[in-house]
């Protein structure tokens, strides 16, 4: 996310145009008035839609209060570049009438609210009246493609334009930046003799300030006459004067620098100073703009290596700023995040509650002299991170120059989710869910060596749309790099793997020391047992990474869901390592024992009313859901806005995982290794369906077997409206390590309302062939399919239904029960039974094991007893090389008959297998004598029929 710029100083000017003796004003505008746009003309010729962060720029420009800390109460004219999608802005402000002189001048102030991202503009003169076309018939009068991030004073004769009524525009037309800001917009006659000071050069908010600084000035000529001879001055902190007199020739409209030299200013000593700076000359004919004052922070500087600050006894040189920044210090107290990472203290941004909406704002290191260091130092720190929304965002920024200019630095050995606008961030994550954890990162200060002004400062930013959220930090360390010294970053060893099967043990080191490594031993161990080594020979550079497979395999002899496997790095080029805190990783390890039942795919669509391609999305899942047997699919309301069926289980689905647009699906909330969020577009929609990257991920999962078998037992009463639910969860096999849940999603099929919650925003209207083309824009009594109403007990489902070391083959069973709002139609319903990893803040550590979905209407009581058998029939594996499983439970004795028929209809295998009795029963299908290929298994089961599709592979 685009951020404001910090100025170097803080400008406090008097533009008291009751003064301007001799200067006639003909517009004045600083946008501080109740309308102060009423009489400006507005074109938004772009129509683009601003980006999340940015959605409160309603129009082509308006009214906002001054990002900067010193402008409380001060409003200035804003415009955006930023858009969704990208693309170029247009976007014109115009001026009322101004009727010229021989020689109007034109001035305003101007700033790129982030100087990553600055927006650049044009400013245009129209004599025919305040359009467009009129505007566009002259040449710009000022063009930059990029202004600047601290505010500037611009100005231009339009004495070209001279006695003539003209219009004047700021024109936004930057592409894909952030935020433009114009303020203090005068056009006036000057007088004859006008002495203004443009700027304080020196002395400025700096590390390096000193016992004698100089102090320099501009000098500008607004008036219409040559000056030869203008009298200066300076007075800090309300001092004595000093003044001088500036000689030499500044045209009309020119400027000139100025230093002085009979004295200088003590800013030895940290701390804030008011200077002021003036002209004095005779017959002046606009007082207004003589004097300008600034607020210098002399700061203070730290210059021993290594530094430590854990904040338990003061801010230590630390402070806060930015707009609505709810930055504080002290002990966490919050709704989320509710201890220090050590100690009592921390900086966080809800220390005892929320924090503030549209926040952007920081929190600045004091200034570093590293002018003696030849090796950039190493700055970790302890970070936490919790939030609701995808627009939420932190990182950190490094200055080498005291603050003037910022770069952001990518962190390591933290466990965060990069997001696709900022891969630089280092804490974009997602809710803990009120554990308040804290990670540690490190980053190198990358060009800090050598530099006596060094700053680092960390970064947040809200859209405003928050509630219980927070970022922290605490336990901040510079120190050098050790000489020798290994990071093992990361492990590669699958989390699951197979009895009897030898495993990698792979991964990948970095050199965080400031020698080339060219050697380091490698070791791993399971359980604390055998330690296995392996001496790698390399040539690694500082700062380098490297990719191993360790020479010595796993193979796993017991099933088991209780490993720990502990890798480590040691000895980097045959000595001791520089730091023993970087070198070891673990990683929990279940041993598989190849068993699965039939696995149903969980296919989770983001949409919503108001989100005008998300009928396509709907289709697709429509496709998917009649076809695909084995994959349950529900509708999350939420990510693109929100409607009448949005609830909050829809809310924390899409602020943990989605990405905030629609339409997006996750497939069994699985994080894809090439997506870097969990959910993700359809790719193909109408007609290729098949092709859609949800159709494509959905069948693939459904296929893969599960290690749980899922089914629901239960009632459901009409009259009452009573839903009594068990979820039954049996492992046959280890599932992945991780948190695993259980839970019941609610899910109404058809849903009609009216109104704009329910009436559906179709882009198909007019595009010929696609199913809803000609249904209307929007469609009014549009039926929204699958819509999730509920998840009971909560959004991530219990975790105290299975243990952490389940047993295999045994029954964990959760009850649900519930009262359906009446608004709810019970006939249309399904229940779908979720058991799934959880992963909070690890993307990765998310994915659906299994899901078992019946319709509500199977469970009335009245019909128990006569409800179908081939509800519970499942086949696994699917696809199968030898043996595959027919699993089903009857409600009564029945007769059972099997036939498998070849894609051509030929039956290829039959059995009689008599009077199956009542209750779950489990028969064996060997298929290793068939053809590969597909197959119909059919089962006749008393009076009913049922077929499914099988896929033999070799």
């Amino acid at each position: 996310m685009r951020i404001l710029k910090l100025l170097t100083f803080s400008l406090f000017l008097s533009l008291a145009f009751s003064h301007m003796a001799n200067a006639q004003v003909l517009l004045n505008e600083n946008f501080n008035g109740t309308t102060p746009l009423s009489n400006w003309t507005l074109f938004d010729q772009d129509g683009g839609t601003p980006a999340a962060p940015v959605n409160y720029v309603t129009n082509a420009w308006v009214i906002r209060e001054d990002f900067d800390s010193t402008g409380v109460g001060d409003f200035v004219a804003t415009s955006t570049s930023w858009y969704n999608p990208a693309g170029a802005a247009d976007d014109y402000m115009v001026s009322p009438a101004i009727t010229t002189g021989a020689a109007t001048v034109l001035e305003w102030d101007a700033k790129a609210q982030d100087a990553n991202f600055p927006d650049g503009y044009e400013v245009r003169v129209s004599t025919t009246g305040p359009t467009v076309a009129g505007l566009l018939a002259n040449p710009p009068l000022y063009t930059t493609t990029a202004e600047n991030a601290a505010w500037v004073r611009r100005s231009v004769s339009l004495s070209a334009y001279a006695n003539q009524t003209v219009h004047i525009a700021f024109r936004n037309n930057s592409n894909d930046m952030f935020l433009l800001l114009i303020d203090n917009v005068k056009a006036f006659n000057p007088a004859s003799l006008d002495a203004s000071i443009t700027s304080l050069n020196s002395p400025v908010t700096s590390c390096n300030n000193s016992a004698t600084d100089s102090v320099k000035i501009t000098i500008s000529n607004a008036g219409s006459t040559a000056l030869t001879s203008v009298p200066v001055g300076f007075q800090l902190n309300n001092g004595t004067a000093v003044t001088e007199t500036f000689t030499g020739n500044i045209a009309p409209g020119a400027t000139a620098p100025f230093t002085f030299q009979t004295a200088t200013v003590n800013l030895a000593t940290p701390g804030t100073y008011n200077m002021k700076v003036f002209t004095g000359l005779a017959n002046d004919g606009n007082l207004a703009n003589d004097t300008l004052s600034a607020s210098i922070t002399s700061i203070p500087v730290v210059s021993t290596i290594p530094y430590t600050e854990d904040f338990e006894s003061g801010a230590g040189g630390w402070t806060t700023y930015g707009a609505n920044s709810s930055w504080a210090l002290g002990t966490p107290a919050g709704n989320y995040i509710t201890s220090a990472a050590g100690g009592q203290n921390a900086w966080v941004t809800n220390l005892i509650g929320d924090y503030n909406n549209n926040e952007d704002s920081y929190l600045e290191s004091p200034c570093f002299d590293f002018s003696s260091l030849s090796a950039d130092p190493i700055l970790s720190f302890s970070h936490t991170f919790e939030t609701e929304t995808d627009w939420d965002e932190g990182w950190m920024e490094l200055s080498t120059d005291g603050g003037i200019t910022w770069n952001k630095l990518i962190a390591s050995g933290a466990a965060v989710n990069w997001y696709n606008d900022l891969p630089n961030q280092w804490w974009e994550g997602t809710s803990v869910s009120g554990t308040g954890a804290w990670a540690t990162a490190n980053n190198v200060l990358t060009g800090a060596a050598g530099s006596s002004s060094v700053k680092v400062r960390f970064v947040m930013s809200s859209d405003g749309t928050v509630t219980f959220e927070g970022f922290g930090v605490d336990d901040i360390n510079i120190a050098l790099p050790a000489s020798d010294d290994v990071s093992l970053q990361s492990l590669s060893t699958p989390a699951k793997v197979n009895v009897n099967s030898a495993s990698q043990i792979a991964g990948t080191i970095a050199n965080v020391g400031a020698n080339a490594i060219t050697s380091v031993v490698l070791n791993w161990s399971v359980n604390q047992g055998t330690v296995n080594k392996d001496t790698l020979s390399l040539n690694l550079t500082p700062g380098s990474t490297v990719n191993f497979n360790h020479s010595v395999t796993w193979t796993p002899s017991m099933a088991g869901n209780g490993y720990s496997l502990m890798v480590w790095t040691s000895e980097p080029n045959f000595t001791v390592d520089g730091n023993l805190n970087n070198d070891t990783l673990t990683q929990a390890v279940v041993v598989s024992t190849g068993n699965s039942v039939q696995k149903t795919a969980l296919l989770e669509q983001f949409t919503t009313a108001v989100c005008q391609f998300c009928p396509d999305g709907a289709w697709v899942t429509t496709q998917i859901a009649d076809n695909y047997q084995d994959v349950s699919v529900v509708s999350v309301h939420s990510c693109f806005g929100t409607d009448a069926m949005t609830n909050t289980e829809a809310t924390d689905l899409c602020s943990t995982l989605g990405i905030g647009a629609a339409p997006t699906a996750m497939v069994d909330r699985k994080l894809y290794p090439t997506e870097t969020d969990v959910a993700f577009g359809r790719g193909q929609g109408y007609p290729n369906w098949q092709n859609s990257t949800w159709a494509t991920r959905s069948l693939s999962q459904s296929q893969l077997g599960s290690a749980a078998d899922v089914t629901i037992n239960g009632t459901y009463d009409p009259a009452t409206r009573s839903l009594n639910a068990d979820v039954i969860t049996s492992f046959v096999d280890y599932a992945e390590p991780g948190d695993i849940r259980v839970s019941l999603l609610l899910v109404e099929d058809s849903v009609i309302g009216s109104g704009n919650g329910y009436n559906q925003v179709n882009a198909y209207n007019a595009q010929t062939g696609h199913p809803y083309a000609g249904a209307g824009n929007p469609i009014v009594g549009y039926p929204h399919r699958r819509v999730l109403r509920d998840i009971l007990p909560s959004t991530w489902g219990d975790a105290t239904v299975i243990p952490t070391n389940y047993q295999l083959n045994n029954n964990y069973t959760r009850n649900f029960t519930l009262s359906v709002p009446a608004s709810f139609d019970d006939d249309n319903m399904d229940i779908v039974a979720v058991v799934s990893l959880y992963g909070g803040s690890d993307l990765s550590k998310y994915e659906v094991i299994n899901v078992e979905e019946v319709e509500m209407s199977t469970l009335i009581t009245s019909i128990s007893e006569n409800e179908s058998d081939v509800e519970s029939l499942k086949i696994y594996p699917n696809p199968s090389a030898n043996l595959t499983n027919i699993s089903l439970n009857l409600s009564e004795s029945k007769e059972m008959n099997l036939t498998v028929y070849d894609l051509a209809g030929k039956a290829v295998y039959r059995k009689d297998y008599g009077t199956m009795v009542k209750g779950k029963q489990t028969i064996n299908l060997d298929v290793s004598s068939f053809a590969e290929g597909f197959y119909f298994v059919t089962l006749q089961l008393g009076d009913e029929q049922v077929s499914r599709k099988v896929s033999v592979v070799r």
